[in-house]
């Protein structure tokens, strides 16, 4: 007995045409599925790794803050420290790295026939000559007030020279001091007692003395000299004379 094939109805084309309709739908619904888990996960990676980029970069900026204020600390501490050290307890210190001077300061200079001494006006000199000892002062040039102001090229001077803690003979005779102007001229001042007279001959034992000495220089630099024994200067004195 022979089957007859069945025909196939229009229904039946419907239903199968809908069947495979729903199968591609529903792959293609997993692969969309599968892909938007994918591209999930793949963010979750992304912003983790974001994430960890940020926290790493707010790590480091503090760690630079924290290093800027232990070195503004420590600056203001040296700072701190300099202002209190002994050091710059007094105006004027000389720093620590520059030699120390080895000739004291501020001494008296002792002239002798051997060794002549040159000073500025204003300074006490040490006079030691064979039998005799004395200390000498210059103070000096003193400019007329009439001469003050005039901006001329010379003016009457005068010197005052004091002789103290003198023992034995020291010579006060007017050959004995000379001075010397900018230009070279040697002048021969007069000599007087400081308050008028004749000045003696020889500096007083035990008793300060002071003589005064009078010349016409040109304005400028110049030098007065002691000259006790001879023609060479034991003991001199710069000094500037002005009249502007």
């Amino acid at each position: 007995m022979s089957l007859a094939p069945r025909r196939t109805t229009t229904a039946d084309a419907r239903t199968a045409a809908l069947g495979r309709r729903a199968r591609r739908a529903c792959v293609t619904g997993a692969a969309v599925v599968a892909a938007l888990l994918a591209a999930g996960c793949g963010s979750g990676r992304h912003a983790s790794a974001n994430g960890s980029e940020e926290a790493g970069v707010h790590s480091n900026d503090a760690s630079a803050q924290r290093s800027l204020e232990r070195r503004q600390q420590a600056l203001h501490e040296q700072v701190v420290a300099a202002l209190h050290h002994p050091s710059t307890a007094r105006y004027g210190g000389l720093p620590a790295y520059l030699p120390k001077p080895k000739v004291p300061a501020h001494r008296m200079l002792t002239a002798t026939p051997r060794h002549a001494v040159l000073t500025v006006e204003g300074d006490t000199v040490e006079v030691e000559l064979p039998g005799a000892r004395g200390r000498a002062t210059v103070v000096g040039p003193d400019v007329p007030d009439k001469d003050q102001g005039t901006f001329q090229d010379t003016a009457r001077v005068s010197f005052d020279v004091t002789f103290a803690a003198v023992r034995g003979s020291l010579p006060l005779a007017r050959s004995a001091f000379t001075v010397t102007d900018e230009l070279g001229a040697i002048h021969h001042p007069r000599l007087s007692a400081r308050h008028g007279g004749r000045a003696p001959a020889i500096a007083p034992r035990g008793t300060p003395i002071t003589i005064r000495l009078r010349t016409t220089l040109p304005i400028g630099n110049g030098r007065v000299q002691y000259r006790p024994v001879g023609r060479r200067a034991l003991a001199s004195w710069d000094f500037d004379s002005e009249t502007d």
